[in-house]
């Protein structure tokens, strides 16, 4: 619960039941390193600045294909909300792309992938934004310790430029 954990670029919504935590994998794990929620609601969203990285959008009639990826593997009956929002200049027009992933085997890990392919006119941010949650109630607190969705290695890629297809009659 609160105070909560603070990580570089993430904004902690909620870290619910035992919270977030940043958990080492076994040697046989796919990933060394990865967050790891806890089975009650914790979720998180990471605003990428796309001027920052050198990435301005001015030109008109022009499309790119947005990636956003991340890992997941489900430690007990888990859900895992999650979603991108494009933003756009004036701040009115946002586009959002949403996916939960609930029938995932449990214990293996599965890569969630969003694409949304958008006009680049005016495109200055990005929301980046994961969470997870137990699908039961779970009374016993050593199984609450236990079960939670673990993530990693989420990245973000934006194709290159290419025109927009119009169409004629």
């Amino acid at each position: 619960m609160s105070p909560w954990p603070r990580y570089p670029h993430w904004r902690i919504w909620s870290s619910a039941g035992q919270g977030w935590k940043v958990i080492k994998g076994t040697n046989a794990d796919k990933f060394p390193v990865c967050f790891f929620t806890s089975y009650h609601s914790c979720c998180k969203e990471q605003t990428v600045d796309l001027e920052e990285l050198g990435l301005t959008f001015s030109m008109k009639n022009y499309t790119v294909e947005i990636t956003l990826k991340q890992w997941f593997k489900f430690v007990g009956p888990c859900v895992m909300d999650l979603s991108m929002k494009l933003i756009s200049e004036n701040q009115q027009q946002s586009i959002t792309t949403r996916r939960k992933y609930k029938d995932e085997q449990i214990g293996i890990w599965t890569e969630a992938k969003l694409i949304h392919t958008t006009n680049i006119s005016g495109l200055k941010s990005l929301k980046f934004y994961h969470g997870s949650t137990c699908d039961l109630v779970l009374e016993d607190e050593e199984e609450q310790k236990r079960v939670g969705t673990c993530m990693a290695e989420a990245s973000l890629s934006i194709s290159f430029p290419r025109p927009q297809l119009t169409n004629k009659s």
